[in-house]
């Protein structure tokens, strides 16, 4: 027994301690086990859950070695409740940010995410991080932030944050991006938010309804004609003529609910303004400008207030808007019978650089034509002198030696020198990439984004209201222009791997390796930088504290990389090709149900399969070929993500491999990880399948359930978010995989109820071949019984026959199935909408949509569809007395099908379904809305039940130099469920179709009812119908239906 005892000293140099001493004990990493709300702000804690979770996953008698972590967790998003966040909505304040609401990611790549979670902290202890130029946060101190350090950025807790410090900032991050000339004509659509930036400049007091403005005499008519346009009331104004200005009563209850009670040092940016786009930020901006900012006799364009919370508002809005200005606080007094008296300080904010002045004048400028010249004048000039402003932080010596070391190039020397003695800036490190200098990955890459950099001027600890959030995916968000960030738990399982690894004597020699040869932790992400800047940060904060890794084990500190004695280190990568010829070791996949969509700009989840799939058979292949032993790995792979849909890459995983005796696969919900911020009471909810939608359930509706194992307890203060999109609800609240990630139809028993079961498929088949190798049509599978009947020894359609037809295909190109769609408008609605903003009330007329048919002609393997037939059958179609009013197809390379159509007199439209600049004027929005509103009707069609069930729909933001504009983007899963639950192949050929179809039915004029168009005034000429059921004739025509036309 005693040489049991010790016979583990043969290979080691120390015996290992448990993973939960390992966590807690001052000797490692010294963490707290966070049970409740209070143990939240300590310094350094791990939530309970998950220290169990790791206890487990490293458990003697197991041999796991793969965890797959699949959860909706985050924490450390911890924000004041009035920072300012640029959101889909606009721009919103914490206070008012909800679930599902999208906030701002940093890079361009990854769009907008979800905010997933939302908890009130109520008043909590907080830090406030100013900066040199007067950009304010204020954070828990556990809140991280983007700092740069040296030549790399890494996230920082705000409580590690000192003055001198240089932070990042977002400038440019209002979404979309708007850059425009302003039309300084009094508009309609603005100007009542101009009229709101000049009663805020003004200080306008309020009684009961009535706002005074006191302006210049000048400035009058301007006012008034902002009040007329935008439906206020002027009962007066009076003159002073000594003074020349005027004083303008209004009446509005808009204005008197903004103004009421407030003071000229508590006035701030109105919500309405806020979250009202671009367009009504800059208009209300010249409004504020032009009443109480000024153009000094230098040049700089200034703006003051008694308000420092206006300051600071409107800071963060020129800001996000991309110009960079600057605020400071001016102390103010006057004295009085020789006694100095104190007044409000006054806040003032300067724009002073060329650039930040010609995108002012660009975007916002002056209502005054003399205040407006003045300044087109100043940016000329200065323009003359090639000179500009922005904002600036100074380099540490070491990296100035380091970007030093770095050049090719001599003149580099004069540079440096002069980096050592004046401040660096974007604009800087923009002409040294221009004049050919070498730059470290992170400068480069952010020296062209939308980035500022300040120094922190102050860290002073305070109290405040916050609000937690967590966003979905990529955590990494904006709040009040700074660049914030979450952090992750499962860091710590290799962390715990690597202090296991470097007790060993020599692990190259136990595990078989070549001495000298390098033991590698492998972290991925979908892209390298970020893998490299998040991991680091996350490892690096876990080991630095520790005693452990400071004496017995250190880490390399004169290296950025992490390494460590031995030749162990941390690699870092996007692909598989980031872990050819490396021993790795332990490998973490974070975010593996997102990899390939932010980089390729949409959802393409075979891609995103394709990238994550791809990593982890690289990585395990050389886990297992290195190391080994036994049939036993001794590493760890740590896969991390929410659920995107039920078929992506990390539901398929938990399906295929969640029952392995070496895999521990973790799903926690919010509400399992932080229990103490929740009150207790909860409901009843039913997670849906794939014919039904998930609903919330009364708690009689779940007793009566016989079944019961789709339901779950979720906590009563996430019923909202549920209320208000159940299907995001689920998957990043509950964590459970929906049908789609963001699916286009949130309610899927309105698909069904769209279908009319007295009807039936007008074809012999639901889908079939029509391909080159064959003499079939189309035509040979209609049943003429369902649609048509005969009048006057004609065939005239049974529904309808004077209502014109539209026609959309969507062609198969590449293998792809064909999709073909006809139908009319049945009827129109009339209903009665009420317009907030005027409270008028109008009429619109909106249209029922009947689809005729539907039919998807797939491919067969060695053959293509032949597209004569759909024109052969557009053209039957005719023949039988259907009014054809419009045909259109999908893409470009329809134009030789659309011609010929053309030249037999059909009026043809290339249209395509995928995007649209607008949402209220995309084809799948008024697809969705006629399902939803129940006015659509189609029979019973299973390709085409299943493919509007699964249709996923996300935003693209597409730049085209300096603009920006959202796109619309509606796609299908690689995969996806049929009606009987089975995985298909993923299409959207019939959505595509049909959602033509209800397109031109919308465009379609509501004024009257469709013009009745008979059959021979469809036909170009008298038809007659021969016994052949292939063939028709034309009389006046020599060629035949069927046959490629002629001329």
């Amino acid at each position: 027994m005693p040489m049991l005892d010790t016979i583990w000293e043969l290979d080691y140099v120390r015996r290992p301690v448990d993973v939960m001493t390992f966590l807690t004990s001052p000797d490692y990493l010294g963490m707290d086990i966070i049970r409740n709300m209070e143990d939240e702000s300590r310094t350094s804690g791990v939530f309970e859950i998950w220290a169990n979770t790791l206890v487990e996953l490293f458990r003697p008698d197991k041999s796991y070695w793969e965890m797959i972590l699949s959860s909706s967790i985050g924490t450390g998003k911890c924000l004041k409740y009035d920072s300012i966040m640029p959101t889909n909505l606009g721009l919103v304040t914490a206070e008012r940010a909800y679930h599902d609401v999208r906030v701002t990611h940093l890079q361009s790549e990854s769009g907008m995410r979800r905010i997933v979670d939302k908890h009130n902290e109520g008043v909590t202890s907080t830090i406030k991080i100013e900066t040199k130029h007067g950009h304010l946060i204020e954070v828990r101190p556990n809140h991280r932030i983007r700092v740069l350090r040296g030549l790399s950025f890494d996230w920082v807790e705000a409580r590690d944050i000192s003055p001198g410090d240089t932070v990042q900032l977002a400038k440019g991050n209002i979404y979309p991006k708007v850059v425009h000339q302003p039309n300084f004509a009094v508009s309609e659509r603005n100007s009542f938010d101009e009229l709101l930036g000049w009663c805020v400049a003004e200080s306008s007091s309020d009684h009961g309804n009535q706002t005074y403005l006191h302006v210049h005499i000048d400035e009058k008519s301007r006012i008034i004609e902002l009040a007329s346009k935008s439906g206020v009331k002027v009962c007066g104004v009076n003159h002073d003529i000594r003074s020349n200005g005027v004083t303008i009563r209004v009446v509005d209850s808009r204005l008197s609910t903004i103004f009421n009670g407030t003071k000229s040092d508590t006035v701030v940016v109105p919500p309405c303004i806020l979250e009202g786009g671009v367009g009504s930020i800059c208009a209300f901006l010249r409004g504020l400008f032009s009443g109480d900012g000024s153009i000094c006799s230098r040049g700089v364009i200034e703006y003051c207030t008694a308000s420092s919370i206006l300051g600071r508002q409107v800071l963060v809005l020129l800001t996000y808007l991309g110009i960079e200005a600057s605020l400071s606080c001016d102390p103010s007094h006057y004295v009085k019978n020789g006694i100095r008296v104190e007044c409000l300080p006054r806040h003032r904010l300067r724009i002073c650089g060329l650039y930040a002045k010609q995108l002012f004048s660009q975007l916002i400028g002056f209502a005054q034509e003399s205040k407006q010249a003045k300044l087109t004048s100043v940016c000329r000039l200065e323009s003359n002198r090639n000179t500009d402003h922005t904002y600036s932080f100074r380099l540490s010596m070491d990296a100035v030696t380091s970007l030093y070391s770095m050049q090719s190039k001599a003149g580099f020397g004069r540079l440096a020198h002069r980096l050592k003695k004046q401040r660096c800036s974007v604009s800087l490190l923009n002409k040294m990439l221009e004049q050919g200098y070498v730059l470290p990955d992170s400068l480069a890459r952010l020296a062209s984004r939308d980035s500022l950099f300040d120094e922190v001027s102050s860290c002073v600890n305070s109290e405040s209201h916050c609000y937690d959030f967590t966003v979905e995916g990529d955590p990494s968000y904006i709040a009040n222009g700074f660049v914030n960030h979450n952090t992750s738990a499962a860091v710590l399982a290799l962390v715990y791997k690597l202090y296991r690894l470097s007790c060993l004597r020599n692990p190259q020699k136990f595990y078989g390796l070549l001495p000298g040869h390098a033991i590698v932790f492998g972290v991925y992400n979908i892209f390298k930088y970020k893998a490299k800047s998040v991991a680091a940060d996350y490892f690096r904060k876990a080991v630095e504290p520790s005693p452990y890794f400071q004496h017995v084990f250190p880490l390399n500190d004169k290296k950025s990389d992490l390494e460590f004695p031995n030749s162990i280190g941390v690699s870092y990568g996007a692909s598989g090709l980031s872990a050819i010829g490396q021993n790795i070791f332990s490998v973490l996949i974070d975010e593996t149900d997102f990899m390939k969509a932010a980089a390729a700009g949409q959802k393409d989840v075979e891609q995103e399969k394709g990238q994550a799939q791809g990593l982890y058979n690289q990585t395990l292949r050389r886990m297992e070929s290195r190391f080994m032993r036994g049939g036993s790995i001794p590493g760890i792979m740590i896969q991390i993500s929410s659920k995107a849909t039920a078929d992506s890459y990390l539901a398929e995983r938990i399906k295929s491999r969640g029952d392995a005796d070496n895999v521990l696969v973790v799903e926690k919900t919010g509400w399992e990880v932080k229990p103490w911020r929740y009150t207790g009471q909860t409901f009843w909810l039913y997670t849906g399948d794939t014919t039904n939608d998930p609903r919330i359930l009364t708690n009689e509706e779940h007793s009566q359930m016989s079944d019961k194992t789709k339901t779950m307890q979720v906590p009563e203060e996430h019923r909202m978010a549920f209320q208000e999109d159940i299907h995001g609800a689920l998957r990043d609240l509950a964590n459970v995989a929906t049908s789609s990630e963001s699916p286009l139809i949130p309610r899927r028993d309105r698909i069904f109820e769209c279908v009319d079961p007295s009807r039936k498929h007008p074809f012999t088949k639901m889908e079939f071949h029509v391909g080159l190798e064959d003499e079939e049509s189309i035509e040979d599978y209609l049943l003429l019984d369902e649609i048509l009947t005969i009048s006057q020894s004609r065939f005239m359609p049974k529904v309808r026959p004077t209502v014109p037809r539209y026609i959309h295909m969507d062609l198969g190109i590449s293998g792809d199935a064909l999709g073909f769609a006809m139908g009319h408008v049945s009827k129109f609605d009339i209903i009665k909408k009420i317009d907030h903003a005027t409270g008028h009330e109008f009429e619109i007329k909106t249209p029922h949509i009947y689809i005729d048919m539907v039919l998807r002609i797939v491919p067969i393997k060695g053959s293509k569809i032949r597209l004569s037939a759909a024109r052969d059958f557009i053209f039957a179609l005719r023949s039988y007395g259907f009014p054809i009013a419009k045909v259109s197809c999908d893409t470009f390379q329809s134009v030789d099908t659309l011609q010929q159509l053309a030249r037999a007199g059909f009026e043809t439209e290339v249209l395509s379904l995928d995007i649209a600049k607008e949402k209220s004027g995309h084809p799948y929005a008024f697809f969705r809305e006629a399902i939803m509103e129940r006015r659509l009707s189609y029979y019973h069609y299973p390709q085409l039940l299943a493919e509007a069930s699964n249709l996923q729909r996300f935003d693209v933001v597409a730049k085209t130099g300096n603009n920006a504009r959202v796109k619309w983007k509606v796609d299908h899963p690689a995969k996806m469920r049929d009606l009987e639950g089975n995985p298909v192949k993923g299409a959207k050929d019939l959505t595509d179709a049909t959602g033509g179809v209800v397109y031109h039915c919308m465009m379609q004029p509501p004024d009257a009812d469709p013009p009745p168009i008979s059959p021979a005034q469809a036909m170009m000429t008298t038809q007659s119908k021969t016994p052949s059921k292939n063939r028709f004739i034309q009389s006046s025509q020599s060629w035949a239906i069927g046959d490629d036309y002629q001329p």
